[in-house]
């Protein structure tokens, strides 16, 4: 194709094409098998909850959320309102959680485990993408044609709780056409939304575009966002102006207002007579250290082939959809993508090959990846089924693993050799089951004999020994205590000496 030819040769020469990385930093990151949901489920959305929970929403006909702390699955309550795939979620400030396919809305407010139903929006949207704007409204912005991978036009509708009604927004005109349709809230309540080629920002408070700057790569098939620590965006998507697929890397530069290349790589090269449609179906999260996971994907593969054992030579076509089986990690500091290490054939370790599927950052940052559509149990046959599945990955140590210092640990905390849930360093707290903690990576504060070296940590002091004519034995500190008082009068003797010691 003479575009695909001129797409290139533009992008080998572009001034601001950044290369692409080889390596992660020195990090140790890992993946752990989770739980499985209660239904299989693809083109469904996630919501993390304040109190950490995560709720899950479409695919299916049910609700339900992952608890980190049991690591299990609950049912929500029944929805009440049919919700197609392609959903967006938004967590709104009160906690509650808005839920659209782009023509049915519900709000589930997770106190009262209850859902409720707002009107239908104005005017039905396609791959929807929902912002909650700091004055309390809802955007919720989409395409405006349900033909699948057709650019269409970008459409909006907001809603206005204190009225409970939906206004269309103003149109950004023509030029702003996609099959799927990003949105990020800027300083200020403006958004900034990011459709095929071109983006632009909406200001709300006037109801009107401001035109960006236009991205580098055309024709945008399928597309996720993620913003960046400082207010940039990074877009990972697949495009159709390609014989091949190829995932392209973009980042919005906020301040300069320009889109800046960071990668360009091909996914798969089957070769004549195969084909490949554009990749679709990845997400992508942000990391605690500010990186960002991207993971799965899929294409289809079209082969023509003109010979073979088929009727004995003739052509004949074959049609199947491969799964992308690896993950990459994007450093913003470096401007590159390293791909993570795959697990060995025949291992055990978790798949993280999946499509459609929802990636969310937990409060001790892990990410939890679940659903999508994977290969059947019979992979050659290139038709992919729903999957329950679910994957953790651990950027850092999580917690209850062994650790060495409180850098090792994804939480900060390093007690008792364990990545624990909080500091855990009172004399008379324990994070580890062997040190009396109720399991490994929980604080427990002990119970039991009483802890008589409450002062043992003041400089100049030694532990209180309990009185003679007490009941109760003396318990000795272990040796992870004397490890954190001798760090607490190391502190205390380099800080100043009108500071009160703890």
């Amino acid at each position: 194709m003479r575009f695909a030819s001129m797409l290139k040769l533009a992008l080998a020469c572009a001034p601001w094409m950044l290369p692409a990385g080889e390596a992660l930093a020195a990090s140790a990151p890992s993946w752990e098998a989770a739980p499985p949901m209660s239904t299989p489920r693809a083109q469904h959305a996630a919501s993390l909850l304040q109190d950490g929970r995560v709720l899950v929403v479409g695919g299916g006909p049910d609700a339900e959320i992952y608890d980190p702390a049991s690591r299990s699955w609950e049912p929500t309550a029944p929805l009440g309102t049919v919700l197609g795939g392609a959903l967006a979620t938004v967590r709104l400030p009160g906690g509650e959680v808005l839920a659209t396919d782009g023509a049915s809305v519900a709000i589930y407010a997770p106190a009262l485990d209850r859902w409720r139903s707002l009107p239908p929006p104005s005017i039905r949207v396609w791959n929807p993408s929902a912002v909650a704007l700091p004055d309390g409204k809802l955007l919720v912005l989409g395409a405006f044609s349900n033909l699948s991978n057709t650019p269409s036009a970008v459409v909006g509708n907001l809603y206005d709780p204190a009225s409970e009604s939906w206004t269309v927004i103003q149109a950004p005109g023509p030029t702003l056409r996609a099959a799927s349709v990003d949105a990020m809230l800027l300083d200020g309540g403006r958004v900034l939304v990011v459709a095929g080629n071109r983006s632009s920002i909406y200001a709300p408070e006037i109801d009107t575009w401001l035109r960006t700057v236009d991205r580098n790569v055309p024709g945008y098939v399928d597309q996720s966002a993620t913003p960046l620590p400082g207010g940039d965006l990074l877009v990972v998507g697949s495009s159709s102006f390609v014989e091949q697929s190829e995932i392209f890397s973009e980042v919005y530069l906020r301040r300069l207002n320009r889109w800046v290349l960071t990668s360009l790589r091909i996914t798969a090269l089957l070769g004549e007579p195969c084909t490949q449609t554009p990749v679709e179906g990845i997400s992508t999260s942000l990391l605690p250290s500010g990186k960002v996971l991207w993971t799965g994907g899929m294409t289809g593969d079209s082969c023509h082939v003109s010979s073979g054992p088929i009727g004995g030579g003739a052509p004949f076509d074959t049609d199947r959809v491969s799964i992308l089986p690896a993950a990459w990690v994007y450093d913003p500091a470096l401007v590159a993508w390293a791909e993570l290490p795959r697990p060995p054939a025949g291992s055990s370790q978790p798949s993280v090959a999946r499509a459609y599927h929802t990636s969310t950052l937990l409060d001790d940052g892990s990410v939890l990846i679940a659903g999508g559509y994977v290969h059947g149990d019979d992979p050659s046959s290139g038709t992919p089924v729903r999957t329950a599945t679910a994957v953790l990955f651990h950027e850092r140590t999580p917690r209850g693993a062994a650790c060495a210092e409180d850098g090792d640990c994804a939480s900060g905390f390093c007690a008792d050799a364990v990545c624990c849930d909080a500091a855990c360093a009172g004399p008379c707290d324990a994070c580890a089951r062997a040190a009396g903690a109720s399991q490994d990576g929980v604080c427990t504060p002990l119970s039991g004999a009483a802890c008589d070296d409450a002062g043992a940590c003041r400089v100049g002091a030694s532990a209180r020994r309990a009185p003679a004519s007490a009941a109760r034995p003396r318990r000795t500190a272990r040796p992870a205590t004397v490890a954190r008082c001798a760090r607490r009068r190391a502190r205390a003797r380099a800080a100043p000496a009108s500071r009160p010691l703890s």
